[in-house]
């Protein structure tokens, strides 16, 4: 089967899967925003923001394995392939708990920036925040293999996880607290059935001493630092809005923007589909020393014609979205459901480019990455008044940032 079809096909099959995924997380929301109080719900929407800004180095993790994998055994090194696999566990373990001690720290500040009552909340972030370092590993090692059905069941399988056990702590009782607690049982589900899906060859038996001593730190996270920087400034582009309303808005405000963000940024994930099939074939293509330009634009193309079907149900259908997902208490705000789609659109779309730049090791586009990060800051600081202006700082500074990276990678020799 030809690359091109193959990333049809497997894109199509984890575009589904996701979109199930996304159904079970739909739900998790719909329960969360109808049985906890809108200024809680405010509070969980922020807090979880804030652990997609503190797990990116578990999107680094997950690429620079399935990069590292996927080019070894494009090379046909299957001996490295298993020790890459273990060296990378050991050491992300590590830094979790080194980081984990780091973000304790920072809980006292944390805690008066986003308007908390209670501290205990960002401790409850921990656990998760310290198991998005090992996830992180099995999915990058299925995608690696390119085994996209276990890929796509794994991530179903924390997405489920999340929502059931959700719904079930909170029906006992346990308010935000057991909504939280959910995080930490979802990663678990997700580490445990990585296990069973991968290869046991890939890593039930010792790889070989020469395979292991050949591995370094350099040699394997080289780029490590470029993928969490760029991954980093990406979800700081992606979740600043959601932290900065909190931070100016009143509680039941951020409540109501969070009701809408809560669709609007799914917008974000409909291209990782095809996105997490190009990664692999990008990296194998590029280690052969192939062209790889058409795998972009396929994926720029299917990403963008899901977007577009979303955009045009949003505009026509908000009032009945908003009140399928959040309920009658926030339909105050669906007329911004309207334009959340069209300005969060261009954003998610670059990150197709950047999952391509780094597929291929390459690091110069984090300067386009850094300059719109900070531009984005302080834009949303000075311009923040209504959330039509939040969101008209969403599009312009995501727009800027797809045509810098179009231009990028069109000029490229």
């Amino acid at each position: 089967m030809s690359t091109d079809k193959s990333l049809l096909k497997h894109g199509s099959f984890l575009f589904i899967v996701g979109l199930v995924s996304n159904i079970s997380n739909y739900f998790f929301h719909f329960y969360m925003t109808r049985k906890l109080s809108i200024p809680d719900y405010g509070t969980l929407y922020s807090l979880i923001a804030l652990l997609n800004i503190l797990g990116v180095g578990s999107g680094a993790i997950q690429l620079i394995t399935a990069q590292q994998i996927s080019s070894a055994l494009a090379r046909g090194e299957t001996q490295r392939a298993k020790a890459l696999f273990w060296f990378v566990f050991r050491w992300t373990f590590g830094a979790g708990l080194v980081l984990s001690l780091f973000y304790a720290a920072a809980i006292p500040f944390l805690k008066g920036y986003l308007q908390l009552e209670s501290s205990h909340y960002l401790f409850l972030l921990m656990a998760p925040f310290l198991l998005s370092f090992l996830y992180p590993v099995l999915a990058g090692t299925l995608q690696g293999i390119q085994n996209f059905e276990g890929l796509g069941f794994n991530g179903l399988s924390v997405s489920l996880g999340r929502f059931l056990s959700g719904v079930l702590l909170v029906m006992v009782g346990m308010g935000l607290n057991g909504a939280l607690i959910s995080f930490p049982i979802s990663y678990l589900t997700g580490i445990i059935l990585g296990f069973v899906m991968i290869d046991r060859g890939l890593w039930s038996s010792n790889p070989s001493a020469e395979d292991e001593k050949a591995l370094s730190i350099k040699n394997v996270f080289g780029h490590i630092g470029p993928t969490f920087l760029a991954l980093g400034l990406y979800q700081i582009i992606c979740q600043i809005d959601t932290i900065l309303v909190k931070h100016y808005f009143s509680p039941v405000d951020a409540g109501l923007y969070s009701s809408v963000s809560l669709v609007g940024k799914a917008f974000l994930y409909i291209p990782m589909a095809f996105t997490q099939v190009m990664v692999p074939k990008v990296s194998g293509e590029y280690a052969a020393n192939r062209d790889t330009r058409h795998l972009l634009n396929k994926t720029i193309l299917y990403g963008f014609a899901l977007c577009f079907a979303g955009i045009l149900v949003c505009v026509v259908f908000p009032q009945l979205i908003l009140r399928l997902v959040s309920g009658n208490k926030y339909l105050s705000v669906a007329k911004l459901l309207q334009f959340f789609p069209i300005a969060i659109t261009p954003l998610a779309l670059s990150g197709i480019f950047l999952n391509y730049h780094l597929a291929r090791l390459k690091i110069r586009f984090i300067i386009s990455f850094l300059v719109i990060t900070i531009l984005y800051v302080i834009l949303l600081t000075l311009f923040h008044a209504t959330f039509t202006q939040v969101l008209w700082m969403v599009f312009i500074c995501g727009t800027l940032l797809f045509v810098w990276n179009y231009y990028l990678i069109q000029t490229e020799k």
